[in-house]
């Protein structure tokens, strides 16, 4: 377990940049709500603007940190419209909630800042808050301390409002009883699938059927909308590639940033953990003294905890590997770096386990030489100096883009960018730079293909920007009937196959309904149904989600007569009978979790409420056309 634990504080140093950004995102920098950078916007509450400037550098900032805790992309569930909304909300919301704060004189004192701040491990060194590592870390990302303790101190009394409103939520046994009720709730069930295409070879589709098809949706038998467009993009890899430093500017900025070329204290450790709790406190307790006297009489701690430990890690003799302070609770590390080498550290209690460490070897922290560290410092250098231009770029495109909005002209010139040109395309073949949804969205949008302007600026993977404009267009045509023919027929065949199914299934019904029992309908109609035995609501694996939902949202079945529907699965119309139904037994410790759950559940339904209302109550103007659409 201590390995999880390690993990995750190992997380804070893998992830110091996702980590600073996302502080800032918590309040969307609120500070900039109240001096309406620029003049377009993207909403504006009670009267304050949250500027396109600020919308972008927040909508960048998030997606870089998700990119990241992704693996460098986002999930397939998230688009780029959908993140851009969710991004325009929460700025919305948290602009709302600072005005209820500052209404209701919330604040943070200078103490609880600096309480959160000693929270954070990536400002720490040796297991205490750094002030320099503090300021080298806001630096190395461009920030100030006092831009981000503000925007600190914000995100912070606003959670002091949340959490009042969700101390007062409660759930008491009776709901807890009732959720269980449903929770644990079975239901004993037989099948009968029809599938439609066991239909296809009784229909026939007349000439004139197809025809009357096509005449009635010929919009639906269209070649698409042709465009032609023309971009201007920058990249950060091509700004990379424009920089050479000397050697005397790397030795420069390896001098100013050594920090980032050090290396820390490490310790090879092995670990042996014993997990505590009521059930099991004295074999553990004996387990810990087996393991005392076994360290005592020589045996090795390799093998000691291949023979108790309880860490998935016991088959590799606990190890744990390298790791340094950072990575480890601080009362652990404060034992396993006091360690000499080979001794084994005294029983440390840490959320209901106890540990026990042996230091199998140990490094002093270091500083690589340059000559070591050249070439890492010319990629952080390279790395930065890019990175810098081209927030500068995008933030003059943006400017230039405002400035002409219906000409890239401006841009190329200015900026020395070239105009690239496509030729036809279509929906569904853009060039792979542009081949993004919401860029293929924007380019049919109102703004862009309709009033011939530009488009909003577009951030690729990250790491390139583009501002495009439509320069040609090509209606879309009628297909004519005798290339669409077929397909059309497909369609008709299909429609009329599930009719066939549909009526079946509900004659199986009706007679189901008539009081006839499974095995009369199986003489009658020679139609055998499937045993699928008890179900939970969690499903079976012999049907699909969308049926086993179905199923439990049918009437429960009486003592007179059983259940009985109809779903559509796919490409088969099933005809269902539900025979029985039982609840099973709960415990006192599953009423108690079930309590916190609906709990916590019930937090979130007054915070939501709460903050429903108050956006309710705000005056918000929303401006989708600025929203890089």
């Amino acid at each position: 377990m201590l390995q999880s634990i390690r993990d995750r504080a190992s997380g804070w140093t893998a992830y110091v940049i996702i980590f600073l950004i996302s502080i800032p995102f918590l309040l969307w920098g609120v500070n900039n709500y109240f001096n309406g950078q620029g003049k377009q916007s993207v909403a504006v509450v009670d009267g304050h603007p949250i500027s396109i400037q600020r919308f972008s550098i927040t909508y960048r900032n998030e997606r870089s940190r998700l990119e990241q805790v992704y693996g460098g992309k986002l999930p397939a569930s998230l688009t780029l419209n959908g993140l851009k909304q969710i991004v325009l909300n929460q700025m919305i919301q948290n602009a709302v909630l600072m005005h209820e704060v500052n209404r209701a004189g919330y604040k943070i004192t200078n103490d609880e800042l600096l309480k959160q701040l000693k929270e954070y491990p990536v400002f720490s060194e040796g297991g205490k808050f750094s002030k320099t590592r503090y300021l080298q870390v806001l630096m190395s990302q461009g920030l100030s301390p006092e831009v981000f303790e503000s925007e600190l101190r914000q995100s912070l009394v606003i959670n002091q409002l949340k959490k009042g409103i969700q101390n007062s939520a409660f759930a008491t046994s009776q709901q807890a009883h009732n959720f269980l009720k449903l929770a644990n709730e079975q239901r004993e069930v037989f099948i009968l699938s029809i599938p439609i295409n066991k239909y296809f070879s009784k229909v026939k589709v007349s000439r004139q059927e197809i025809k009357n098809y096509y005449d009635k949706n010929k919009k639906k038998f269209m070649t698409p909308q042709m465009i032609k467009l023309a971009y201007v993009e920058v990249g950060l890899s091509d700004l990379e590639k424009r920089i050479n430093p000397t050697l005397g500017e790397l030795k420069n900025y390896y001098k100013e940033h050594k920090s980032l070329f050090s290396q820390p204290e490490k310790a090879f450790v092995r670990e042996i953990v014993i997990n505590i709790n009521s059930k099991n406190e004295a074999s553990s307790k004996q387990r810990l003294k087996e393991i005392s006297k076994g360290l005592s009489k020589g045996v090795s701690f390799f093998e000691l905890a291949k023979r108790y430990s309880e860490s998935v890690n016991a088959v590799e003799g606990g190890a744990m590997g390298w790791v340094t302070r950072n990575q480890l609770p601080h009362q652990v590390a404060s034992v396993v770096f006091s360690l000499n080498k080979g001794e084994v550290s005294p029983p440390i209690l840490v959320g209901g386990k106890v540990y026990r460490f042996e230091l199998v070897k140990k490094t002093s922290a270091k500083i690589e030489p340059f000559k070591i560290a050249e070439s890492q410092v010319k990629e952080i250098y390279i790395r930065t100096k890019a990175q810098s231009e081209y927030n500068r770029l995008i933030q003059k495109i943006q400017s230039l883009n405002y400035q002409n909005p219906a000409s890239l002209e401006p841009i190329s010139k200015v900026l020395d960018l070239t105009i690239v040109k496509t030729g036809w395309i279509g929906k569904n073949n853009f060039p792979s730079i542009l081949n993004q949804s919401n860029i293929v969205h924007a380019a049919f949008s109102q703004a862009v293909f309709d009033k011939g302007l530009n488009s909003q600026l577009f951030t690729i993977d990250g790491e390139k920007t583009v501002v495009f404009r439509v320069i040609g267009k090509h209606p879309p045509i009628e297909k004519p009937l005798s290339e669409v023919s077929d397909q059309i027929k497909t369609i008709l065949v299909d429609k009329k196959a599930e009719l066939i199914a549909l009526k079946k299934a509900n004659e199986i019904l009706k007679y189901l309904r008539g009081k006839n029992n499974l095995g009369v309908v199986r003489k009658n109609h020679g139609i055998l149904f499937e045993p699928i035995g008890w179900i939970g609501r969690g499903g079976n694996k012999a049907i699909s989600p969308a049926l086993s939902l179905a199923i439990f949202n049918s009437p429960a079945p009486s003592k007179e007569r059983p259940s009985t529907g109809i779903w559509k699965d796919g490409n088969k119309y099933i005809v269902y009978q539900i025979d029985k139904i039982r609840h099973g037994r709960t415990s006192k410790n599953e009423e108690f979790l079930a309590i916190r759950g609906i709990t916590k559940k019930e937090e979130q339904i007054q915070l939501q409420s709460a903050i429903l209302a108050l956006e309710q109550n705000a005056s918000i103007k929303l401006y989708p056309n600025h929203l890089n659409y």
